[in-house]
């Protein structure tokens, strides 16, 4: 079968729908994963009308759930080796498993773009990767013409909380800005960089701290080398980044596959790049969703715990009905 893609963009009205075509160059879609050594989809898509029947890849995995009481164990683990080593952040994830015999993919798909019109959602179906759908509230990096953008977002609160961002929070955002600043500022073919001021941003149920970072674009800007050198941010990985890239792949027991990689089209002169959050892959008759947190020395592996399950509960509060 081809690769297919529903996607619902920021703020768009309604949604397309892309259909794999090799000899179509009007779309490339990536989808790219947590760890680069892994494969990686990059294809040419063409936007078509909605189809009316399509096989839906499906695909078993290898979970390996935690739980809760595996996980606070996990949490102060990397909490410890933060302090030890001196690292100032590594992002720990879990995957949890739901039945869901009765999940309709296309009908759940567009439940999520209704209910999140300010988030990117996707429905993405490949024989490789499987198929995944999410709600992602962040942008990796997009541009148009001459010039590029970003967001650095980190922190989490759910809506509505009374309790404000703490020390914790607004290290680890700064860590994400500071990490981003100078990439933008190492790559070669960006200039007039711009770092704007610290606000909050709602996602969905959640609201977290985002700065936005721009540039202009030159001729000698290549989107490729930036994106590997770029990914993963440490809102993702950590940081220092090779330190906590190690200290991950040690402490978790599950493959991140698909989850806090990236994905999006390029098309002409521009491009738009999601990072792959509050997304799950769909199994024949149930769903792995995926959650994680930034910890850092002052982490509290309880409260760690109850963010990744604010996170899933994107998901799970839009399509509780479907499951």
């Amino acid at each position: 079968m081809k690769s297919f893609l529903y996607i619902s963009l920021p703020s768009q009205k309604g949604f397309s729908f892309y259909l794999e075509n090799p000899n179509s160059g009007d779309h490339k879609f990536r989808f790219s994963p947590f760890d680069l050594s892994q494969k990686e989809i990059n294809i040419k898509m063409s936007l078509e009308e909605e189809m009316e029947s399509l096989d839906l890849p499906t695909k078993n995995v290898s979970v390996n759930p935690y739980s809760k009481e595996e996980y606070l164990i996990l949490i102060q683990k990397t909490i410890d080796t933060l302090k030890s080593n001196g690292y100032g952040k590594a992002v720990i994830s879990r995957p949890k498993e739901i039945s869901s015999p009765n999940l309709m993919a296309r009908q759940a798909f567009k439940s999520l773009a209704n209910a999140y019109p300010n988030a990117c959602v996707f429905l993405f179906g490949n024989e490789d990767a499987g198929l995944w759908m999410g709600a992602t509230p962040e942008t990796l990096v997009k541009g148009r013409d001459n010039e590029i953008s970003t967001l650095s977002l980190a922190g989490t609160r759910k809506r509505g909380e009374d309790l404000d961002f703490g020390p914790k929070e607004y290290v680890e955002q700064q860590l994400v800005t500071d990490y981003i600043s100078q990439v933008f500022k190492k790559t070669r073919g960006l200039e007039n960089i711009e770092i704007g001021k610290r606000e909050i941003r709602e996602a969905g149920n959640l609201i977290h701290l985002a700065t936005e970072i721009k540039a202009k674009q030159t001729e000698e800007f290549n989107l490729d080398l930036f994106l590997k050198k770029y990914h993963p941010t440490p809102a993702v990985g950590g940081n220092p980044k090779q330190e906590t890239l190690k200290m991950i792949a040690a402490l978790e027991k599950h493959s991140r596959s698909y989850y806090s990689g990236y994905f999006g089209l390029e098309h002409k002169n521009s491009f738009h790049y999601f990072v792959n959050l509050r997304c799950m892959q769909l199994l024949r008759n149930s769903v792995v969703l995926y959650a994680g947190g930034g910890i850092t020395s002052d982490s509290d592996p309880l409260d760690e715990w109850n963010e990744t399950e604010s996170k899933m509960k994107t998901l799970l509060n839009v399509l509780q009905d479907q499951l």
